[in-house]
């Protein structure tokens, strides 16, 4: 069997070779559906071989491990049964013995007790060796499956290389058969080849004008970006005085509960930049494309200005209606001062009225004591 798949293997690596060659001889490209049937399918196969020769090792591994592992439990059983044995014998012995000989049984039964701590200590060692043996034994049958996939594959990959060969074949035929058109196909290739250079020296010229508008409209869009970033922090200045406004007006609420509704905060959006048109995809047909595109670039970059400029607009704006929001400060201000006035005048007022009632009471005080 590996004779004829050695066999089968040289023949597609042999018609692939001559396929190559006769492709480069032509002056055309190596096809790569001869190099894919050729190649790609012997490395599969011997990818799949190399695993199924290292899984068999493993395999075999394995079932010498385990079979170590047997004979290793077998020896600790064999050796608790005798170490039983003597165990017994020694009772036997102290059954026999008397009262006289006291010290002669004490010496049996620490004997027996040392030799039951050897019997435990082989048990302890056989139940871990038998979950080992469980895990082995388990892995084992994974493996099997394991190889068992693996032969299944590689008898595919046998069968599949049988029908590639076939194909190869195929193609080959083909090939000689086109082998007059390519000669005649020579020529108005390379006629196309040089129209293809001669298109893409423009094509380049136009890729590099393209790329400078893209660099003017990254810097406009930079430009932009730094003005959003400005109204972002005009933004915040008026929310900080919306929100000392709206303090104010709690202050003066809770003097005279007579504070005016709050100002609405400025909730304005900016405009969305248009997306940029795409460059320009195809080289022969679309060379008047990228003469349009960089029209269309330079547009984009008079549209960017003249949002630079809505922007610059819009800071303005945001300027005005800040310092709008810094002279409510100080009126509202203002009026807090002028509510704390009238406050400490009435007190003032009601401290001088309590006085005033205090001498007008005293006369009349003295007056009943006597």
């Amino acid at each position: 069997m590996k004779k004829i798949l050695a066999l089968m293997v040289a023949g597609v690596m042999f018609v692939t070779s001559g396929i190559c060659a006769f492709a480069t001889n032509t002056g055309g490209s190596t096809s790569p559906t001869a190099e894919d049937i050729g190649k790609a399918w012997i490395e599969k196969y011997e990818e799949t071989k190399e695993a199924l020769e290292k899984a068999e090792k493993e395999q075999e591994k394995l079932v010498e491990e385990s079979g170590k592992l047997q004979q290793e439990i077998k020896d600790l059983e064999f050796d608790n049964r005798g170490l039983k044995n003597q165990i017994n014998d020694l009772e036997d012995e102290i059954r026999q013995m008397d009262e006289n000989h006291g010290e002669q049984m004490e010496e049996k039964k620490k004997e027996i007790e040392n030799l039951q701590k050897e019997i435990t200590k082989n048990e302890g060692a056989i139940e871990k060796l038998g979950e080992r043996l469980d895990i082995m034994i388990d892995t084992i049958a994974e493996k099997n499956e394991e190889i068992k996939s693996l032969k299944t594959e590689l008898n595919d990959h046998i069968k599949t290389i049988g029908e590639q060969s076939k194909t190869i074949d195929k193609l080959e035929e083909e090939a000689k058969t086109d082998k007059k058109t390519i000669s005649n196909l020579s020529d108005d290739i390379d006629n196309k080849n040089k129209t293809i250079d001669e298109k893409n020296s423009k094509i380049d010229e136009q890729e590099k004008t393209i790329k400078d508008k893209d660099d003017t409209i990254a810097e406009k869009d930079k430009t932009i970006e730094d003005k959003d970033k400005t109204i972002e922090g005009k933004d915040k200045d008026i929310a900080d005085r919306d929100n000392k406004i709206n303090e104010q007006e709690q202050t003066i609420k809770d003097k005279d509960d007579k504070i005016k509704e709050k100002d609405d905060t400025i909730n304005e959006k900016d405009n969305k930049i248009n997306e940029q048109e795409q460059t320009i995809k195809d080289k022969d047909d679309k060379i008047k494309e990228k003469d349009d595109t960089i029209n269309e670039k330079d547009n984009k970059i008079n549209e960017q200005e003249q949002t630079i400029k809505d922007k610059d607009d819009k800071i303005k704006e945001k300027d005005d209606t800040i310092n709008e929001k810094d002279n409510k400060i100080n009126e509202q201000e203002q009026t807090i001062k002028d509510k704390d006035d009238t406050i400490s005048k009435r007190m003032i007022l009601l401290l001088t009225r309590t006085r005033l009632s205090r001498i007008r009471k005293i006369p009349s005080t003295k007056k009943i004591r006597r």
